[in-house]
């Protein structure tokens, strides 16, 4: 009588563990589907909100072309730019792709290095202290052999890694792809302390707006002294640049012979923008990046991300 009363009892117990365990089991389920309803009806709305703000950017830009030039004084680049729309709180970030170095323009179309930008990469490197030789990653990734340079990488590398690549061989299609490269990728993850996208594009020509390129890039060029790249940074937080030729005449500091070497590089106004557009709604944040060609109107690249 007691060894059955003692298995009831335990077939209880195990009966009531189980249904804790099935009880647990569903509420962990409906709390996770809770949660994805909400962040599926999150999204939407950022996403709707992200989407208006891109229609009202592209009529912004539509309307700047008339202007003489882009500088770091006008309301595009002097972001961050913050609002609310419909309960959903944006970000919207710029930069200006026309103030950094085209990656894709390390190696001719022949084969042959273009050895300003290379010579250029190399110093930016060096400023950060990081090995210069990294740099032909860049140059191995794009050019047609399998001949690996001192710090770079070809196949033998890439195809050990996590992502199995084999080197393209080719121009770099998207900026993504330079988070793939050895030794540097790390530095082009905007949460990297040091982060080398505020340098490096593949979109841009080989002309940089003066008024939003930074002095490291000028530094790196090697044809203006500090003296003249502090006088210029100084000038135009004052001033928008709206004409190269005249610049020598209004600063003291810059020699007109070493100028001339430089001013074939320059430009007032640009074409390529990278925007960030980061959206919250409740404690959910959403995040689309967006490069946009001014001159054509058309959209390079977007991305959708959820953080």
């Amino acid at each position: 009588m007691t060894n059955s009363r003692g298995s009831i009892l335990i077939i209880i117990g195990v009966i009531s563990l189980l249904i804790f365990s099935l009880t647990l089991f569903y509420n962990q389920l409906f709390q996770s589907s809770l949660f994805d309803i909400g962040k599926k009806k999150a999204y939407i709305r950022c996403k709707n909100e992200i989407e208006n703000t891109i229609v009202a950017l592209k009529k912004i830009f539509e309307k700047s072309r008339e202007n003489n030039c882009d500088s770091l004084h006008d309301f595009l680049l002097a972001a961050p730019i913050i609002y609310n729309l419909n309960d959903v709180n944006i970000i919207v970030k710029i930069q200006d792709e026309d103030s950094k170095i085209n990656i894709n323009q390390i190696v001719y179309p022949d084969g042959k290095i273009n050895n300003f930008i290379e010579k250029s990469i190399r110093n930016i490197l060096k400023f950060y202290k990081l090995t210069e030789d990294w740099g032909n990653a860049f140059i191995d990734w794009i050019d047609a052999d399998n001949i690996t340079l001192p710090g770079g990488a070809e196949n033998d590398y890439y195809s050990n890694t996590v992502n199995k690549l084999l080197a393209p061989n080719n121009y770099f299609s998207n900026l993504d792809e330079l988070k793939l490269l050895k030794n540097l990728g790390g530095y082009f993850e905007k949460n990297n302390d040091l982060y080398l996208g505020e340098y490096f594009t593949i979109y841009s020509d080989n002309k940089y707006n003066i008024n939003t390129v930074s002095d490291t890039i000028l530094k790196s060029f090697e044809l203006l002294d500090n003296l003249e790249i502090e006088a210029l940074m100084q000038f135009r937080k004052k001033f928008q640049i709206k004409d190269i030729n005249n610049l020598p005449d209004l600063i003291p500091e810059l020699q007109r012979k070493n100028f001339e070497y430089i001013d074939d590089y320059l430009k007032v106004k640009s074409d390529i923008f990278n925007i960030e557009i980061i959206a919250k709604k409740d404690k959910y944040i959403f995040k689309c990046i967006w490069l946009y060609n001014r001159t054509n109107g058309q959209t390079i690249y977007k991305k959708y991300l959820g953080i």
